[in-house]
């Protein structure tokens, strides 16, 4: 089983790999193709449209557990309820991105020097190229299912090698006419990684309407709360450009460069750790609590000091990273203001990462989204309100705190599943502790 995991997880993490280059290579491209008038906006553009793989609010997870969960017979059915349920899905991420990019154009202030009409054909084509993610939802939950997550990686990492290309040649060739121009070539980049592949979006018929139907409905409510759970993710996380712009126009472009460095973290820690959802859910399956609970001891303190190894890598090579990117954008010292905060809430979230995935196996849909509630709320009431008194540092320190609170909450909805015996959970919540907490400090000190 464990090798099993570790080449699903290396799978994984080549997805999360490929989203690095693609992030760290856009923002070198464009950097050094765009003065910061124009950068600013096109980042907070692709900041926008980078919403739309939220839309799809974890269809392939969804659609994994449920052939996980049925009779083989049904997986036509399961196939062609996820599928309908994509298109659905696709369409209204890139109707929503639009209207919401309306709103912050007419509010932001560095958005001002961009008309409305280009500005909103920029984010059209920018969401454009994201929608796949969410059309190839159920072949990504069908092929996890079968543990053939390679195949899944392949496509993902050609689409986006692919709009890279796309990308860096229209910059080079067409940089002058405009930001359309350059968005166009991405989407048509990755349209043609897609294609390399050979990937296709073939529907499958059932001719059991009415078991569709069912199967439809027992998939809306487990999406209902992935839903919920991806747009409070919004507000929480990937919503942050959009909030620094508004909070601090001034530091915007700094914290950009952060926050994609940050994201990089999240995404790469995120996609490998989902590799653990298919095992973890046949362990539970099969009632084995001992190997599950040597997991929830040990995963949190391994997944904590990786990701302060990297964090740390990024820290002190940041010099030499922003040379590649650009310099004229912002300097070492200004991005790791907001990096350090921006890692410390990585730190605290992230160590509860193999809780979150056996919440997505065993627990309810009101489980799923209440750590995430939680977390919001605590934005709304607490952090953002001292943006505003405060300033940006007051923000993020405050985002930060409650990254930790979320991650406790969430080892304590974990414990209370019924997975665990109730003799050890004393032992597992000391041991998350612990681990959060030596994580933290080696980030604060090490960083300083």
């Amino acid at each position: 089983m464990w090798r099993r995991i570790a080449f699903n997880s290396l799978a994984n993490l080549s997805v999360g790999v490929s989203g690095m280059l693609f992030q760290v290579g856009m923002a070198a491209i464009t950097s050094h193709n765009f003065e910061p008038g124009l950068f600013s906006i096109w980042a907070l553009a692709h900041s926008m449209a980078s919403l739309v793989p939220l839309f799809s609010v974890n269809l392939s997870t969804i659609v994994t557990l449920r052939l996980m969960e049925s009779r083989p017979e049904r997986v036509v059915t399961v196939m062609q309820s996820s599928q309908r349920l994509a298109r659905r899905l696709g369409i209204s991420a890139v109707i929503a991105i639009v209207l919401a990019s309306f709103f912050l154009q007419q509010h932001s202030v560095p958005l001002q020097s961009m008309a409305v009409g280009p500005f909103l054909l920029l984010v059209l084509l920018l969401a454009s190229a994201q929608v796949w993610n969410v059309l190839l939802q159920p072949q990504f939950g069908r092929e996890y299912a079968r543990e053939n997550n390679w195949s899944v990686a392949k496509v993902i990492s050609s689409a986006r090698i692919g709009g890279l290309m796309g990308l860096w040649l229209t910059c080079t060739l067409f940089a002058e006419q405009g930001l359309v121009f350059v968005a166009a070539g991405l989407l048509l980049g990755s349209l043609g990684g897609l294609l390399v592949t050979g990937v296709r979006h073939r529907t499958v018929y059932s001719f059991d309407t009415q078991a569709v139907h069912n199967e439809t409905a027992s998939m809306m409510r487990l999406l209902k709360a992935f839903a919920l759970w991806a747009a409070f993710s919004v507000a929480v996380q990937y919503g942050l450009p959009p909030i620094m712009s508004l909070l601090a126009p001034g530091e915007f472009k700094a914290f950009y460069l952060a926050y994609v460095l940050n994201l990089v973290f999240v995404s790469t820690i995120g996609t490998a750790g989902s590799a653990l959802l298919v095992p973890l859910t046949r362990k539970r399956l099969s009632g084995t609590t001992l190997a599950l609970e040597r997991l929830l001891a040990l995963a949190p303190l391994a997944i904590g000091l990786i990701l302060v190894l990297i964090m740390l890598l990024v820290w002190f090579t940041l010099p030499h990273i922003l040379a590649m990117w650009s310099s004229h954008i912002a300097t070492a010292n200004e991005v790791r203001r907001p990096l350090f905060w921006l890692a410390l809430q990585t730190i605290a979230r992230y160590t509860a990462l193999v809780h979150s995935t056996l919440i997505i196996s065993a627990g309810r849909p009101s489980q799923i989204i209440r750590p995430i509630v939680l977390e919001l709320c605590i934005t709304l009431l607490l952090t953002l309100p001292l943006g505003w008194l405060y300033g940006a540092t007051a923000f993020l320190t405050s985002l930060a705190a409650s990254g930790s609170v979320t991650a406790l909450y969430i080892v304590w909805t974990t414990l209370n599943l019924g997975i665990s015996r109730k003799t050890s959970r004393i032992y597992l919540s000391l041991a998350f502790v612990s681990a959060q907490a030596l994580a933290i400090v080696i980030w604060i000190l090490a960083s300083k």
